[in-house]
């Protein structure tokens, strides 16, 4: 769906990234099934979430977002509590400001940063950028959504 209508349909604010100078090529949303809308694979329930594709010359970025419902309760509720384990190899803490908790993971042929965002109204909105760019780029790329 465009992400127009998405903004109707997510629970939370969509963040777009601004002050940076990638454009998306391409933009799209995957309404979760809990809202009434099929995605394509019954076996891949998670694709629910925004999506921006960004491509500059050989460098490309896939930004997926979507709400943290587990920490966006953590986060509403004092008598919650909850813990995070990272898998699938060796994660780096980033230093972001204190709203924004990251993790960076070096690959091969792609990087990944993966970002939680805590926003105004207590949600937590989490950002998965992959991708062949640098730890750099893709920690100003995330900025940009956060408007840090």
């Amino acid at each position: 769906m465009p992400i127009e209508e998405a903004g109707q349909q997510f629970p939370y604010s969509l963040l777009r990234p601004n002050r940076t100078d990638w454009m998306p090529a391409r933009s799209f949303a995957v309404v979760p099934r809990e809202k009434g809308y099929r995605v394509q694979s019954a076996e891949e329930p998670w694709l629910g979430g925004v999506y921006d594709i960004f491509e500059k010359g050989g460098t490309w970025v896939i930004v997926k977002q979507n709400l943290d419902r587990d920490m966006t309760e953590a986060l509403q509720n004092a008598d919650k509590t909850m813990s995070l384990t990272y898998v699938d190899g060796p994660w780096e803490k980033v230093r972001l400001p204190d709203r924004i908790m990251a993790v960076f993971q070096a690959g091969g042929e792609e990087n990944k940063l993966l970002l939680t965002y805590k926003t105004d109204d207590n949600q937590a909105v989490t950002l998965e950028l992959v991708g062949n760019a640098v730890k750099e780029e893709l920690v100003k790329l995330a900025e940009a959504y956060v408007g840090e």
